[in-house]
């Protein structure tokens, strides 16, 4: 790295679903900002749980596997130094997977998080999960008398989970505790392990304690006891780890073991740009630390010590003390010191301001305009949680009202603790309504996104540049798309096969798009990197997403956007994917079409195709297309003024009988269709298979109610067939009729599109799926 070049670190992450790795990312975000470096992030999301029942089972199969492709992009961003937090990524099986995935980066200096390398020359940084877990199960032992003590573990083969779970093993043992196969069971560190837990529950009666491996999945452990009337604390003893900010308000409060993600962020980009240097940081375990507290059946004193009768000097240091040690609980995990210095100074401001105005003033033209100051600020740093806050404050105020002995005194500070309350709670009101507007925005956005995506034509250059658009609406700061000169196909459980370039195709930044058209598009190799091509004025934190649909990959998005709107981007990445798929039909289409037309024109001038067409079309014995145009155009033309009706239909669902009961099925089904149309039309008329699942028919008739007869007749037809047919699917049609009288000077063209448009609206009105 050049010394007047600011540093591009690209990070691996994988799962962001959890608090924890939420609070991870927070922290990065931070630190780039603070640290004048540039980020991209490389997300390898996995499936969310419980999304899995609906996405699992759709027809065109689990395109999953395609997101943890986005690792294979590294050497694109051609980064200074590369974060690896390999227990978030959803790659880990076994210790020789783990070698060969880092083998591919050996070439970059790398730094892995929540896990060890084998090599010893490979810096690591992960938390002290064996000593803080063993501290948790030792307090259930030796303070409680606990002797038999479940455990829910994470993932079986993560490291971290792995090692607090051997924590649990090796004092169990030491104290000669038994540990039966059905005390432990393995989670996925999300709060979808209800069915672990119940099993535990079910199968350990005497059970007295459940450690779990980390806030949580401890969460769901409170939910389960609780619709079992179990009330934890007291019948039964929670612990977890990580200690969330969820952990210390939750009821009771969750014994836990403390991991700032924070300065873990902070850690690893510090180590970062130790090898940004060409220097070698040290590996190290960050220091984990037992809370105990209500969960685990501990009795704990909140709140401050009453006071006596004291001094006014005596308690204006008492209030000072009080506010040092408050700070400590609430920003001991910032890692900056001058944040740190900074909220602790806005700390003692808010209660010497209460100090002064109440216990020195008196109370005398007291107001509450320097308090919202102070609170305003505290409330709007985001590492800062708003529950602890109101907690810390709730409690010396509460001791400062129990000082006060005159009544006006007390009044006044009762006020201001319900000011204080009634401030904190409308700031986090505020936040969750600002979060419940950006949600339903985003609610919208996406199918008025996918809508003019679909809706955008076949003008490429126009599209893109649409999209970026739309996408700073949606303050995206910035935007870089680019693609790969075919795309790539990658099926799963084989390896891509990456060309070594890709093209910048267009960008958005500074209120400005620009768009490179195909053979004029800046070239991107593992030399220059994606990087060389970002803007250069300030830092970014740039999030790249894969664009794929199917097995076919055909770029990358690059987006500079907020944490908050990282999964939002995911779902409009994935639409991107399809519409770049549905581009890609259309112009292969157009170029089928245009070969086509070249042929016709060759055959036409040759004059010798009318001798190879046939009127007839073999799967179904009626018309083709042909066959039917030119009769029926004949028939108009031959009965000027006389009533015709022109019905077209459509066989439901022919490609689910496809690829669900083969194509077989399909002509089964197409024939059937064909010999129900010959037994319900009339005998002299004009009936065809126009191509795939589309049948049309010309019919000449004065007879009344023609129309809702022959739709009756259809459906008679239809029901009494599929109630006989043994096929494990329904063969049914939808049709539209559209009536007329015939003019020689008709288009037969525009009578098939009114009987389309009828159509269109009875299709609507089909079964969602034909099988039985």
């Amino acid at each position: 790295m050049e010394n007047n070049q600011r540093p591009t670190i690209a990070i691996m992450l994988g799962d962001t679903q959890s608090s924890y790795s939420e609070d991870l990312l927070r922290g990065f975000y931070t630190c780039a900002r603070e640290e004048d470096i540039n980020i991209i992030f490389l997300m390898g999301p996995q499936m969310p749980q419980y999304c899995k029942d609906i996405l699992s089972c759709s027809f065109d199969g689990d395109y999953n596997y395609q997101f943890d492709t986005i690792y294979d992009y590294v050497h694109f961003t051609k980064p200074d130094a590369l974060i690896i937090t390999y227990g978030s990524l959803s790659i880990f099986k076994s210790n020789q997977v783990k070698a060969d995935f880092l083998s591919h980066y050996k070439d970059i200096p790398f730094l892995m998080l929540e896990d060890t390398p084998d090599d010893p020359d490979i810096p690591y940084l992960i938390a002290d999960n064996y000593n803080g877990m063993r501290q948790c199960i030792e307090h259930l032992v030796n303070v409680h008398g606990y002797r038999k003590i479940a455990f829910v573990a994470g993932p079986a083969n993560n490291k971290d989970s792995n090692e607090r779970l051997k924590a649990y093993r090796d004092v169990m043992a030491e104290h000669q505790l038994p540990v039966t196969n059905d005390m432990v069971v393995y989670g996925n560190y999300s709060e979808l392990v209800t069915e672990q837990v119940e099993y535990i529950l079910d199968h350990n009666p005497e059970l007295e304690a459940i450690a779990f491996a980390n806030d949580n999945m401890a969460k769901a452990g409170y939910r389960v006891c609780a619709a079992r009337d179990l009330l934890v604390g007291h019948d039964i003893a929670i612990t977890g780890f990580d200690d969330i900010d969820h952990a210390k308000t939750m009821e009771p409060p969750l014994t836990s073991v403390s991991h700032s993600s924070f300065q873990f962020s902070y850690q690893a980009l510090q180590n970062a740009l130790m090898l940004c240097q060409g220097k070698k940081p040290q590996s190290c375990r960050m220091s984990a630390i037992f809370h105990q507290r209500s969960s685990c059946g501990c009795q704990l004193h909140t709140g401050f010590t009453t006071l006596r009768h004291i001094s006014m000097e005596q308690l204006h240091d008492f209030i000072h003390q009080q506010v040092d040690a408050m700070a400590e609980e609430l920003f001991s995990s910032i890692s900056y010191e001058k944040d740190r210095n900074y909220y602790t100074e806005v700390l003692h401001a808010y209660f010497e301001n209460i100090y002064e105005e109440i216990f020195i003033r008196k109370g005398t033209d007291f107001s509450n305009e320097p308090l919202i100051r102070y609170l305003r600020k505290l409330t709007a740093y985001p590492h800062i949680s708003g529950e602890m806050l109101l907690e810390q404050l709730t409690s010396l105020l509460r001791t400062l009202i129990n000082f006060s002995e005159e009544e006006p005194l007390q009044t006044q500070l009762s006020g201001i603790l319900s000011f204080t309350q009634q401030y904190v709670h409308s700031a986090d009101v505020f936040r969750l309504e600002k979060e419940i507007m950006d949600s339903n925005r985003k609610a919208w956005f996406v199918p008025s996104f996918t809508r003019d995506l679909i809706n955008s034509g076949a003008n490429f250059k126009e599209t893109i540049t649409h999209i970026m658009e739309r996408l700073h609406l949606m303050n995206v700061k910035s935007s870089f798309f680019f693609f790969f000169d075919k795309p790539v196909i990658h099926q799963e459980n084989e390896l891509a096969e990456y060309p070594d370039e890709i093209y910048l195709a267009a960008y958005y930044h500074d209120e400005k798009s620009v768009y490179h058209e195909p053979g004029k598009r800046p070239k991107v190799t593992t030399a220059n990197g994606f990087s060389s091509f970002l803007p250069k004025e300030h830092s970014h934190c740039y999030t790249s997403f894969i664009l794929f649909s199917g097995d076919e990959q055909f770029g990358l998005l690059l987006c500079e956007v907020e944490q908050k709107d990282i999964s939002f981007m995911q779902i409009c990445s994935l639409q991107i994917g399809a519409l770049l798929h549905f581009i890609q039909l259309n112009a292969s289409e157009r170029q089928i079409q245009k070969e086509l037309q070249d042929s016709m024109k060759v055959i036409q001038e040759q004059n010798s195709i009318l001798s190879y067409i046939s009127e007839y079309d073999d799967l179904s014995q009626l018309l083709n297309r042909r066959g039917f145009m030119e009769r029926a155009s004949h028939a108009i033309e031959s009965n000027s003024g006389k009533k015709a009706y022109l019905l077209f239909g459509d066989l439901d669902h022919l490609k689910e009988i496809n690829d669900c009961f083969s194509h077989l099925a399909g002509d089964f089904a197409l024939r059937t269709v064909s010999e129900r149309l010959r037994k319900c039309l009339p005998k002299d008329a004009i009936t065809a298979r126009l191509g795939g699942d589309e049948f049309v028919s010309f019919i000449l008739t004065d007879i009344p109610d023609f129309k809702e007869q022959l739709l009756k007749n259809l459906k008679t037809e239809s029901d009494a067939f599929n109630a006989l047919c043994d096929k494990p699917f329904y063969v049914e049609i939808s049709v539209g009729i559209y009536d007329f009288y015939c003019n020689p000077q008709m288009d037969l063209t525009d009578i098939l599109k009114h009987s389309d448009a009828i159509l269109y609206e009875e299709k609507v009105k089909r079964r969602a799926s034909i099988k039985k």
